[in-house]
């Protein structure tokens, strides 16, 4: 059906960036190509590792030329194939490189964008634009995106990796351990986590919680943990790990306090059967059964947080049924599903 040139703003470790590594493997109805607005990630030798051309290097910083130029002449042509550009920012770049040149473009967005009218200029010739809830749909909707080209695409996940043994992550096999996958680039997002550990940590100092992620916020919240237990925090910040989707297995509940985003995250800890425990908003509500597969929390409330932390964290028959529940679920997630729906979209 030609080819996909996947156009993402980074190659971190997020939800997008995920997705994509899904719908590029080989064997899809296409063929692929991955462009980064802002140069290599750690995502980079994986894409790379399967054979995917990455091209990274061409889109180092904004006033790199060569990064410009490549998007307005490397996109395929519509009798070709089509881009599929992630967020905003980076539908506005690409629509400024390629001013005045015919692309078949299908967009993915977060529902949280508040549009410009430049935006709604930018999104007038797009093909679809993509939505990860229905809750995403109706935002962009009320801020006037016609309702023929929206389409609610939720993400998926493969098959979880085998867990790795707990020894060879330093953790004892009978410690309580909590985990947390996320960028932490937003201070104020991510500080309910530390303060939630923390009423558990008081009382059960066997605790452990691992943050798995980086990002500008990482000195900060370290700090923070450490002003709140100066006789020494269990929160170990892991910093970015390239086996996180595997890594959750070894936890005994996942902890997402997001406050956007978290979906692919909560979804990777489903299919390793770990319990989920995350914030009460759109994103997530979206794949986690209140009371089926995990528990979802009012924002920024820590105390009812640690509550339902300290439940999963010490029986082990409660996460067994939450985990096989959430193994259920994910399964309804599955790549397969995904590529199918991908597929009717781009031949559209």
């Amino acid at each position: 059906m030609g080819d996909v040139f996947f156009l993402l703003p980074d190659l971190f470790d997020s939800g997008w960036a995920r997705q994509v590594s899904l719908l590029a493997e080989p064997g899809r109805p296409w063929t692929a190509a991955v462009f980064s607005a802002t140069g290599d990630g750690p995502l980079t030798p994986e894409f790379r590792a399967s054979g995917l051309t990455v091209l990274s290097q061409l889109g180092r910083a904004p006033k790199d030329l060569r990064g410009w130029l490549a998007l307005r002449w490397l996109p395929p042509t519509p009798d070709r194939g089509l881009v599929h550009v992630f967020g905003l920012r980076t539908l506005r770049r690409l629509g400024v490189a390629a001013a005045g040149i015919p692309r078949r473009v299908v967009v993915s967005l977060t529902g949280h964008e508040r549009l410009t009218w430049l935006d709604r200029r930018f999104l007038r010739p797009v093909h679809r634009v993509l939505v990860p809830h229905g809750t995403a749909a109706d935002r962009l909707l009320a801020q006037g995106v016609p309702g023929d080209r929206v389409e609610v695409v939720p993400p998926a996940v493969a098959a979880a990796p085998a867990a790795p043994d707990r020894a060879a992550v330093g953790v004892a096999p009978d410690t309580p351990l909590a985990m947390t996958v996320a960028r932490l680039d937003d201070y104020h997002r991510l500080s309910d986590a530390v303060w939630s550990f923390e009423f558990i940590h008081l009382s059960d100092p066997s605790t452990r919680l691992w943050v798995v992620g980086d990002g500008p916020a990482r000195p900060r919240l370290e700090l923070f943990s450490r002003q709140l237990a100066p006789e020494g925090s269990n929160i170990v910040f892991a910093g970015r790990r390239a086996d996180a989707p595997g890594l959750i297995g070894a936890a005994d509940v996942a902890f997402l306090p997001h406050r956007t985003g978290g979906a692919t995250a909560a979804l990777e800890a489903m299919a390793a059967g770990v319990p989920v425990v995350a914030a009460d908003t759109p994103d997530l509500a979206a794949v986690v059964r209140d009371g089926v597969n995990g528990v979802l929390v009012p924002t920024a409330s820590p105390p009812a947080t640690a509550q339902q932390l300290r439940r999963f964290l010490f029986d082990a028959d409660l996460r067994a049924q939450f985990g096989e529940a959430g193994r259920r679920v994910a399964r309804e997630y599955s790549v397969e599903r995904l590529t199918e729906r991908m597929t009717a979209i781009y031949r559209a």
